[in-house]
C-alpha cells in the first residue's frame, strides 16, 4: 500500500478535495476508476497534475520529457515495494519478492535470472505451444446462438496459453486450477476496498486474498517440488518457463529462492494471462467497429495457415497489417492503461518541480498514446497511421519503457500475433444494436465493466455494419458514424 497521507501541501495544479469527504473520497474515485481522473488530469495541460490540488502524495506525469525522467532513473523513482504485503508469515506476504516489487541490484538479479524464460529457444517452443493449446481451446467457442462475453472467452483461452507455457500443464486435459486460482487472488486483490482497507478480519475481502493466496502458492510450490526434483527438461523436451527459472543460475552459481520463484510465478502468469486477454477482446471490439480495417486484414490472412511464428523475433513484414492493428490496439486501448506507480527519492525532481521523498508518481500509456503533438486524431483507431511512423521514445508504452519495460513483452507480443489471426480465421463478431460497452480498470488492466456482449458466427466474408454502441466506451476511441467523442 503506498503512502497516500502525511505530506506538506505545495503548488500543484489539480481538483480540490470535495467538501466533507475531502482527499478521501478523491482516492477513492481515482482507485475505482483511474483512467476518467488520468484523462481529466492529462486535459488540464502541462507536465504534472496532483490527484488532490497541492498535495504531492499521487502525482501523475504527462508528455515524453516528464515520462523519460521518471521511466529512464530507476535508483530515483523506484517501484512501490509495498505493492503486495500479506500477514507476516503468510503466502500472500511472499508476492513482495515478485520484480514488480523490487529495487535495485535485486531487481536487476532477478531481471537476469528471469532473461532466459524469455530467450529465442524459450519463444520457439512457447509458440508452437499457444498454437496447439489455441487449436484445442477455439475449437469449444460457442458458435451461432446467443450473444456471450467474448472477453470471458478470450480470458479463458489466455489462462489457458498462460498455464500451459508458464507452467507445462496439460490444459487441455483441464489441468487450469491454478489460473482461475490466480485470476480470483487478482480480482480480490485489485477491489478499491481491498486497497483502502487491507483488514485480516473475519468477512473482509482482504481475508479472502489470503486465504486464496495460501492455495494458489501451496499448489505452486508442491509444482516446483517436482519440477526441481525432475530436473532439467531434456534438451529436444519442451520447456515451461517455470522449469527455466528453477533451473536457471548466475555466474556465481546463485538462483532464485524458494520465495522469489513462487512469486515470479505468480506475477508472471497474472501479467501475461490479463494482459493478452484484454488485448484480444479490445482487438476484437475495435475490428467489429471498423469494418473497413477488418477486411483488409482479413485478405492479408487468406493466403496463409495457423503455422505459429518461426524461431526468432516477430518479422512484421509477414503480416504488416495485422502488426498496425496490433500496434494500434494497443494505443487506442492499451491492456495496462497506468503502469505501477514511481515512488521519488530524495531530491526528485520532474517537469522542474521538486518533489517530496516518498511522493508517488503515475505515469500513464493511455495518455501518453493520446498527445495530439505526436499521434493526429489520437481517439481514433487508425492503423495505418503507423505506416512509416516510429513514435519518439517513451511516448508508446504498452509495456513501459526504460529499464524496467515489462520483461514478459515478447511473449505477449509473440502471443497476440498468434492467437488473434487463429481467432479471426474462425469468426465472425458482432455487436448486438445498442450493446453497452464501458471501461472497468481494476489493479492496472483495462477490463469491459459490463463484459464484452457479442454475436459469434462462422466465418464469413460478409462485409457488415458495425452494431450501435452504448457505454462510455465512447469516452476513448470515436466509433464509426456515431458523433463526436463524449469526455470521460
Amino acid at each position: 500500500m503506498p503512502r497516500l497521507f502525511g505530506f506538506a501541501r505545495q503548488p500543484l495544479p489539480g481538483p480540490r478535495a470535495l467538501p466533507l469527504v475531502g482527499k478521501p473520497w478523491r482516492l477513492y474515485r481515482f482507485l475505482d476508476d483511474p483512467v476518467g481522473a488520468v484523462l481529466a488530469l492529462h486535459r488540464q495541460g502541462g507536465e504534472l497534475a496532483a490527484v488532490v490540488r497541492d498535495d504531492p502524495a499521487l502525482v501523475a506525469v504527462f508528455g515524453p520529457a516528464a515520462v523519460r525522467a521518471v521511466l529512464s532513473e530507476p535508483a530515483r523513482f523506484q517501484h512501490d515495494e509495498a505493492v503486495f504485503t500479506g500477514p507476516p508469515g503468510s503466502r500472500l506476504d511472499l508476492l513482495r519478492n515478485a520484480i514488480i516489487a523490487v529495487n535495485g541490484e535485486v531487481h536487476g538479479r532477478h531481471r537476469r535470472l528471469m532473461q532466459p524464460a524469455f530467450g529465442r529457444a524459450a519463444m520457439a517452443g512457447y509458440a508452437e505451444e499457444t498454437a496447439a493449446v489455441a487449436e484445442a481451446c477455439l475449437a469449444s467457442w460457442p458458435v451461432g446462438g446467443a450473444p456471450v462475453r467474448v472477453d470471458a472467452l478470450t480470458r479463458e483461452l489466455a489462462l489457458c496459453v498462460a498455464v500451459r507455457c508458464f507452467y507445462g500443464m496439460d490444459v487441455v486435459g483441464g489441468a487450469t486450477e491454478l489460473g482461475h486460482l490466480a485470476a480470483e487472488l487478482v480480482e480480490i486483490l485489485t477491489d478499491p476496498f481491498t486497497i483502502l482497507a487491507p483488514f485480516n478480519l473475519p468477512g473482509m475481502p482482504y481475508r479472502r486474498a489470503v486465504r486464496v493466496a495460501d492455495a494458489l502458492l501451496g499448489r505452486l510450490a508442491e509444482l516446483v517440488e517436482r519440477k526441481r526434483s525432475a530436473g532439467p527438461p531434456p534438451a529436444d523436451a519442451f520447456a515451461d518457463a517455470l522449469s527455466r527459472l528453477i533451473h536457471t543460475t548466475e555466474a556465481d552459481g546463485t538462483r532464485l529462492s524458494e520465495a522469489e520463484l513462487l512469486a515470479e510465478a505468480t506475477t508472471l502468469f497474472v501479467a501475461g494471462h490479463e494482459t493478452i486477454a484484454m488485448t484480444l477482446a479490445w482487438t476484437i471490439f475495435l475490428l467489429e467497429q471498423h469494418p473497413d480495417v477488418l477486411e483488409a486484414t482479413l485478405d492479408e490472412l487468406a493466403p496463409a495457415g495457423d503455422v505459429p511464428q518461426p524461431t526468432g523475433p516477430w518479422d512484421a513484414s509477414r503480416a504488416p497489417t495485422l502488426d498496425r492493428v496490433i500496434k494500434e490496439s494497443m494505443r487506442v486501448m492499451p491492456s495496462v492503461p497506468t503502469l505501477f506507480l514511481r515512488v521519488c527519492g530524495a531530491g526528485a525532481t520532474v517537469g522542474g518541480v521538486e518533489l517530496p521523498a516518498g511522493a508517488n508518481l503515475l505515469v500513464s500509456p493511455l495518455a501518453a498514446h493520446r498527445d495530439p503533438a505526436i499521434y493526429s486524431e489520437p481517439d481514433r483507431f487508425l492503423p495505418d497511421r503507423w505506416v512509416g511512423f516510429t513514435p519518439p521514445a517513451f511516448s508508446y508504452l504498452p509495456f513501459g519503457a526504460g529499464p524496467r519495460t515489462c520483461v514478459g513483452a515478447a511473449f505477449a507480443q509473440q502471443a497476440l500475433r498468434i492467437l488473434l489471426p487463429m481467432i479471426l480465421r474462425r469468426f465472425r463478431f458482432e455487436v448486438p444494436d445498442g450493446a453497452h460497452v464501458s471501461r472497468l480498470t481494476r489493479a492496472n488492466i483495462l477490463l469491459f465493466k459490463r463484459g464484452l456482449t457479442m454475436r459469434v458466427l462462422p466465418f464469413d466474408r460478409v462485409q457488415r455494419a458495425p452494431g450501435r454502441v452504448v457505454g462510455d466506451v465512447r469516452s476513448l476511441v470515436a466509433l464509426p458514424g456515431r458523433g463526436a467523442l463524449v469526455p470521460a
